[in-house]
């Protein structure tokens, strides 16, 4: 679950996305991003929520993958978004996706700020679970582990004290 809608994020939208590959939901709505939808975001195969209402993305909405499943609701707001699911259609040039290892220059202040925000989610998951397993070995084998840290405490203390004579 990545929501980073209501951040003030400007900049294009950008193609590493495509990496997150187990996200579930991408709502990047009600900010100032601009430029096309990155076609790359058509991998993202446990897509179920996506939103980018309310920017101001331009350009035909890619097609294919689980983009193709989301209603009018998750790109209105976009005057310059053309292709379906959205009434507006895109004219007579054809789009053509771009190559998956092709450069795109991104905007590197919102790169950057999403890849705060994605380094945060990580460590903040990994404190959560390493203070749950905590207390789960120290509360389900407290004897246990009060013992080892309790010999191992003894120990110490006998070898200071007979390295200070």
């Amino acid at each position: 679950m990545l929501d980073l809608s209501y951040n003030n994020l400007t900049g294009a939208i950008p193609t590493s996305f495509e990496e997150l590959s187990n996200v579930y939901l991408l709502d990047l709505s009600h900010n100032s991003l601009s430029g096309e939808i990155p076609q790359q975001l058509t991998q993202l195969s446990l897509l179920n929520h996506f939103d980018v209402s309310y920017n101001q993305l331009t350009g035909p909405i890619p097609q294919g993958g689980q983009l193709t499943t989301f209603e009018n609701d998750s790109f209105i707001g976009n005057p310059g978004l053309c292709g379906s699911p959205l009434s507006k259609e895109c004219g007579n040039h054809e789009v053509l996706a771009p190559p998956h290892d092709s450069f795109v220059e991104e905007d590197e202040g919102s790169a950057d700020v999403i890849g705060w925000v994605i380094r945060c989610m990580g460590y903040i998951s990994g404190l959560v679970v390493g203070v749950v397993l905590g207390r789960m070995i120290t509360t389900e084998n407290h004897d246990w582990f009060v013992e080892t840290f309790e010999r191992r405490q003894q120990h110490k203390k006998k070898k200071t004290q007979r390295n200070t004579r």
